[in-house]
């Protein structure tokens, strides 16, 4: 099924990073279990969960989520994918917003290694809307 394969696809494209000391995969399974918690039915929505990072850290592109998931998935993974002009450069939907505000929950919640300015400056650029 397209979450197996998602995951599956996402371990292997982050194989060697790490994200708060651990193998990189536990960020986004976290950002699924969040999305999960909200939407379960949403496959497509749950796939880009796990993909979310692979266009921004291992050079996948685009086509190639295209390609191997659908449109849907690929379309979701891109728009939160960061720019180095703008932190949220393409949001433009209810389900892009969400996919968004789970990584940005995941990562608030592991910043604990993390020193104390990279945390303020997370904080504030997290912070966009009253």
């Amino acid at each position: 099924n397209i979450l197996h394969q998602a995951l599956q696809y996402a371990t292997v494209k982050h194989n060697g990073q790490l994200y708060s000391g651990q193998a990189f995969i536990v960020h986004p399974i976290a950002t699924v279990g969040i999305l999960a918690s909200v939407c379960p039915q949403d496959e497509s929505l749950l796939a880009a969960g796990y993909l979310h990072d692979v266009i921004e850290d291992t050079g996948t592109t685009y086509e190639e989520l295209k390609e191997e998931f659908n449109q849907d998935v690929a379309d979701l993974v891109k728009e939160v994918t960061k720019s180095k002009y703008n932190t949220f450069p393409h949001l433009s939907t209810r389900r892009g917003v969400m996919l968004k505000f789970a990584d940005r929950l995941s990562n608030l919640a592991s910043m604990e290694d993390k020193d104390e300015q990279w945390q303020k400056k997370y904080i504030e650029k997290s912070k966009f809307w009253k």
